[in-house]
Parts: structure tokens; sequence; C-alpha cells
């Protein structure tokens, strides 16, 4: 897929030489801690892999990434960081591309990011937009005062579009994301093309799980903590899940918005010794993480339906692991062959899934060997 985006910006350029330059542009904080900065830094190294030479505009942070491409980073205050990089970016891009424009322009699409698509068409260089999700309902359920405010005002509705006005292509990371902002946005279908999300599968193995007792199980999850992604859903199961298998525990690292409310949630169905939220993990050591895990869990919930892309079910999958996810569009339609489909936001058919995967090795064993297959 990386390969063909790649071809794809020099056919549109009509470059012929065998390196094209590519500045690429994300307001996020660039550390091997969450899933997007990965993803950033996958599409890098892969796009100057296929014979790019690749330059990363990023927000400052104190994280330390080692990195083959050049990386440009952006001093920003640690208050509303992505707003002033918005602003604080433009004059390295005029000193830059006033000594060395690019061939193309790639902008992973944030609520706030609209300065680098503007320049590049006054620059007369093509843009290549990446969208990630749906921004005006992330915004929404976002805590941040100024998030929901901006989503109130519909600003991020013009962001976007004006973006995506202004690309020369846009790339959806599913189908159904292409859908959507095909139709709000009243795009032309064929100027959106979809690349999915993947995993590194040399990376992602089946390795030899960890000895255990009987009935000693743990599920797990690697990510994010927000409301959407279903945590407080499992951890209720895990209350009825620990009647039939007292020594199972529900191992969930990450950090998030929505930890304070796990944390509350556990406390109050005494959950202590069952539930454990464990921190971040570095990236890599996630593959090692996944070894410790009987199931891994991916319950999205509704409101995710058909507008998210599921990394984290790709990983787990690669480790060859069972996994167990929510029957949202694009996730439980998507993997029903290869995981367990259960209804989204109820508990207790979670927590039968979960019981019925324990008691069954060769169900686990089945899934996790079709489930690496399939990647």
């Amino acid at each position: 897929m990386i390969e063909r985006l790649a071809f794809s910006m020099i056919r549109r350029r009509d470059v012929t030489r065998p390196r094209i330059s590519i500045d690429y542009f994300a307001d996020l904080s660039f550390s091997f801690h969450n899933v997007q900065s990965l993803h950033v830094y996958e599409v890098c190294r892969n796009l100057e892999e296929v014979g790019s030479d690749l330059t990363l505009f990023i927000p400052k942070s104190r994280s330390e990434m080692k990195v083959t491409f050049e990386l440009v980073e952006i001093p920003v205050p640690r208050i509303l960081k992505t707003v002033f990089y918005q602003f604080l970016v433009l004059p390295k891009i005029i000193r830059r591309w006033h000594q060395r424009r690019p061939d193309a322009v790639y902008v992973r699409v944030g609520p706030y990011l609209l300065t680098p698509v503007l320049i590049s068409r006054l620059y007369r260089i093509p843009v290549f937009c990446e969208i990630n999700g749906a921004l005006d309902s992330e915004l929404a359920s976002s805590r941040s005062v100024v998030d929901r405010c901006v989503s109130r005002l519909r600003l991020v509705n013009l962001v976007e579009r004006l973006a995506y006005k202004n690309s020369r292509c846009v790339i959806a990371v599913t189908d159904d994301i292409k859908n959507h902002i095909v139709e709000r946005y009243k795009l032309q279908p064929e100027m959106v093309e979809v690349v999915e999300n993947g995993v590194d599968t040399e990376r992602f193995s089946p390795k030899t799980p960890l000895p255990k007792r009987v009935n000693e199980y743990t599920l797990g999850y690697v990510g994010s903590f927000h409301e959407w992604q279903g945590l407080q859903y499992a951890i209720r199961a895990m209350a009825t899940v620990r009647q039939t298998y007292p020594l199972a525990t529900f191992e969930i690292y990450g950090e998030g918005s929505y930890r304070k409310e796990l944390v509350q949630l556990i406390e109050h169905l005494h959950l202590g010794r069952t539930v454990h939220l464990n921190g971040s993990v570095q990236n890599a050591d996630v593959p090692d993480t996944l070894t410790r895990f009987d199931v891994c869990i991916a319950y999205y919930t509704n409101d995710r339906s058909g507008l998210t892309s599921p990394f984290k079910v790709y990983e787990y999958l690669a480790s060859g692991k069972p996994v167990i996810v929510s029957n949202i569009k694009g996730v439980g339609d998507k993997f029903s062959d290869v995981t367990k489909v259960v209804e989204a936001e109820n508990s207790e058919d979670l927590a039968q899934a979960i019981i019925n995967l324990l008691a069954d090795k060769n169900e686990r064993c089945r899934l996790g060997k079709i489930g690496r297959e399939y990647v």
C-alpha cells in the first residue's frame, strides 16, 4: 500500500527522477508511547524506503525518537500546542520552501491543521491529505473545553472542507471513512484513495506463552483510554468473569482522558485484584507485552461504527492471539471470520463470550492460528 501511495505521488506530480522529496506535517507529540505517532513514523519510514527524501514537521516534545529521515521540531507552548503549531510552523515553511520546494506535501489532517495545505496551494505544490476518522465526533467527545467549543462552532468542518478541496488526493484509512467524507464534503470519489492500516508481521508474531497455574488466565488491552474504546464495558464484564475464573485478570496498558473514570469504576466494583491499569508501554515492548495475554479485547462502542481503523486488532491477530471485538461496522464485519464478535455495549454478552473462550482451549488456538494467517 505504501509503495502504491508513493508511486501515486510521483505519477500525479509528473516527476521522472527516481527520488521525490516529501514534506510531512502532523500536529501531534511524537512518541513511541501512542499509536498515532507510530502510524506517522511507519508511514514516513516506508515512504523513505521506497524512494523518498522525507522531512517530518511536528511540535517539539520531550520524547527522543531515533529516525533516519529529517525531523523538524517546532517549539510550541504546552497549552493549546496544536493551535500554536498552526501559526509557528508558517515561518519555518516559508524559509525552507524559498530555498527548496518539495515535490509533494503530505498532511495528517487534524482539527486545527490547515496552514501547510493553504501555503502549498500558493507555492503550487501538490498536497496529499490523510484522514483517520471523523474529527467532529472526536472533538465532541473530547475532555478539552477548546475542542468541544470548536466542535459546536463547526470550525473543524471548515478546516476539513478547505483541506480536502485544496488537495490533489485524499487518503482515507477505511472505506467507511472515505464514504463519510465524500458524502459530507461533496468530494469526487476518485480523488479519495483507501490505504488501510497494517502491521509489521515480523515484529508482531506468535511467541511461546508464559507458564501459568490451572485456570489462571490473562485478558489484555494495549491502547488509549477513551470512552469509545469500550473499556468500561470490559471492566464490568470482569465482575462476572471472576465468578467462574477467580484467577483471571484483565491487564490494561495505556493512558488517556478516560483514565479517571476507569479507576473509579474499578474501585466501585471492587475489582482492584482483577483489573489492573498498568500505564503506557514503549512501542518496542508491545510484542512482548502481548505474549502475556490469553485473550485480547478490542471492544469499540457504537459511536465508532464505520469510522475507526482497528490498528490494535491487526497487532493482536499478528501475534497469534484470540481476539474479542464488538459488532460495530468496520470491525465486527471485517474480522467476523477470525475473531469472536460480540454485541457492542453489552457487558453481559461480553462476559459470556470471555467465559466461553477461556473454557475452550481448542477454539482459542484456532482463532489465534487463522487470525495470524489472515493478517
